[in-house]
């Protein structure tokens, strides 16, 4: 009985069905079976979460076929939110904090004397979550490609009739940031930020709620400071630049009056200001309308639908305030990304994100084997 006593658990003898003596079955990948039993409620709840959103937006999709005005209807509104809200529940609310739970409770401490390291513990639980987050966000990355179509579809073009539409394409934040690998980029960033978090703060939802304020901090800078200056933007000048008639889907990065013959924008001083002004009185009058027009889509000729519409209400006084600029030695320069760069802008932001989520899982592992037992 001693020897049986002191023999490892692993090295005891155990009935195999027939009961006789024999080697006890070895599970595959047990720690990863272990921590798909401990997270099963936020698997089942990530299930639920997707099943409800594609519900709703079929839902909604059905309503907006029937609508005189889907652009402004508060279905839309609120089917463009959940998408934009998918990232912080999956990541933040349903899988952050399961994922670094036990460091908050004295459990931890029989955990570690399992036989598992914290290591492997928190790498199988993190292997979890971002398998199911990676999974459920990548399908619907499928709905809101069905969505975003299905609006662009739905919507009527805009009176210019050069192919600009009301839906999001391109570059464009709602579509951009929902459309592609980005968005299960932002999911897995998220995932990793508030394990992260979790592993510094002890209470219960304070590492929920400063991962959300960080996210939001990070969505905002890599959007508005990082996205426009992936690449060098293109140029365009003149009235298509003036009137904002830029390719369908391409973000805009800035814009203003410059130098003639140079590219170096200037300051919205109280002098250009007041110049502007003067040219936009002296063009408001009758003028003889020019033979055409050019923009970023060609040359639009004289008598045209798309040329009547531009010399309609502003159109001859902002031909004429470009000319009279240009007279005083300033035109108009607009700056953007184009459309043509999606994928590359995609490659490039998910990139960044997922190095900052590798970052962030290895700060959690070195924080996590700094814990006292």
């Amino acid at each position: 009985m001693s020897d049986l006593a002191n023999t490892p658990l692993s090295d005891t003898p155990a009935l195999d069905r027939t009961g006789s003596v024999g080697s006890a079955p070895r599970v595959r990948f047990p720690v990863l079976r272990a921590a798909l039993r401990v997270q099963r409620a936020e698997v089942v709840a990530l299930v639920v979460l997707a099943v409800g959103i594609t519900v709703y937006v079929g839902l909604a999709m059905a309503f907006l076929h029937r609508s005189l005005s889907p652009g402004e209807t508060l279905a839309a509104a609120i089917a463009s939110a959940i998408f934009f809200l998918v990232p912080v529940l999956v990541g933040i609310s349903i899988f952050g904090p399961s994922c670094t739970s036990e460091y908050r409770t004295p459990t931890v401490r029989l955990l570690w004397t399992q036989g598992v390291s914290r290591t492997r513990w928190i790498l199988a639980k993190l292997a979890v979550a971002g398998i199911a987050v990676a999974a459920v966000t990548s399908g619907l990355v499928f709905l809101s490609n069905w969505w975003l179509g299905d609006l662009a579809r739905t919507h009527a073009p805009r009176p210019l009739g050069v192919g600009i539409a009301n839906a999001p394409t391109g570059l464009e934040e709602a579509h951009f940031a929902l459309a592609g690998p980005v968005f299960v980029a932002y999911a897995l960033f998220s995932l990793a930020l508030a394990t992260f978090l979790g592993t510094l703060i002890r209470r219960k939802a304070w590492p929920a709620i400063a991962a959300a304020v960080v996210y939001i901090g990070v969505l905002s800078f890599v959007g508005a400071g990082l996205r426009p200056h992936y690449m060098a933007p293109a140029r365009e000048t003149g009235v298509s630049a003036y009137t904002g008639m830029l390719p369908t889907g391409s973000m805009g990065v800035a814009s203003g009056w410059a130098p003639r013959g140079s590219t170096r924008m200037l300051p919205y001083t109280h002098h250009l200001a007041s110049l502007e002004w003067n040219c936009s009185q002296s063009a408001a009058g009758p003028s003889t309308p020019p033979n055409s027009i050019r923009t970023y889509f060609g040359v639009i000729p004289a008598g045209s639908q798309v040329w009547q519409q531009l010399l309609q209400g502003s159109g001859i006084s902002t031909h004429a305030l470009i000319a009279c600029m240009r007279n005083h030695g300033f035109t108009y320069i607009a700056t953007y990304q184009p459309p043509s760069r999606y994928w590359a802008f995609e490659g490039i932001e998910s990139g960044i994100l997922l190095a900052l989520a590798a970052v962030l899982v290895l700060a959690a592992v070195f924080r996590v084997r700094r814990m006292n037992a």
